[in-house]
């Protein structure tokens, strides 16, 4: 049967019905008559396959692709999709290397003990946008599992320059409230009125996380010396933003 005749023909007895009431009737009719007669897959209500909404991770490495677990997967948290890092990621030109370029900015803007060699063709630093953004984009749960991001985000952020009322409207926005946290009640130990830490400690509401062993121990945040001049203890030091 030459399907494609029978459709042209259907479609002609269709547009020569001038008459609105009689042309619906002709339209359903050919509905009818298609999904009676058409092969399955060229019917109008063919069979379709369910949609995939999400990815399973075995799934993929089982085919040899890899997925790199992401800082929310350490948590047992679930990711959002962050604005900032859209925003950001438009804004510094970077795209899909905005992990990479945050780490160089917050590096070139005082984190000084996370330099290293970079890409060179990052794009360079962009002014608008401001230490809580960097800080707080360095700690989004959908980023790449990396913890010198958040060893950088938190040397950065340690500095008189950074409003603590915006670093914590931003953490909660950006549900990065557990890692913010977690900073604070280490630099209490080091240095209790430390800001913008002292101020999250009162003002930040937690937000509970199924782990956070996945998150920097206290001695990965802070400078150890050696003996001191004079023959001196050793001394251990919250890690500062170098001004």
């Amino acid at each position: 049967m030459n399907w494609d005749h029978l459709k042209r023909e259907e479609e002609r007895k269709r547009d020569a019905a001038s008459d609105p009431a009689q042309r619906w009737i002709h339209i359903q009719q050919t509905i009818t008559w298609a999904e009676a007669n058409l092969p399955p897959h060229l019917r109008r209500n063919r069979p379709r396959q369910p949609r995939r909404t999400s990815f399973d991770r075995s799934t993929l490495e089982s085919k040899g692709r890899s997925i790199a677990p992401t800082l929310a997967d350490k948590l047992g948290d679930v990711a959002q999709v962050s604005g900032l890092a859209i925003r950001l990621a438009q804004a510094s030109r970077a795209g899909g290397r905005l992990p990479d370029w945050l780490l160089k900015v917050a590096v070139e803007r005082g984190a000084k003990h996370y330099q290293r060699p970079f890409d060179s063709t990052l794009p360079p630093d962009n002014p608008t946008i401001t230490d809580e953004e960097i800080g707080v984009a360095l700690c989004l749960g959908q980023h790449p599992y990396n913890l010198d991001h958040l060893r950088a985000a938190a040397q950065l952020l340690s500095s008189p320059r950074v409003s603590p009322k915006r670093l914590g409207w931003l953490a909660v926005l950006e549900r990065c409230e557990p890692v913010m946290l977690h900073i604070a009640e280490v630099a209490a130990r080091f240095g209790p009125d430390l800001e913008p830490w002292s101020y999250l400690r009162g003002h930040l509401a937690p937000r509970p996380v199924p782990r956070t062993d996945a998150l920097p121990h206290w001695s990965r945040l802070v400078s150890h010396t050696g003996v001191t001049a004079f023959g001196g203890p050793p001394r251990i030091d919250w890690l500062a933003r170098s001004e």
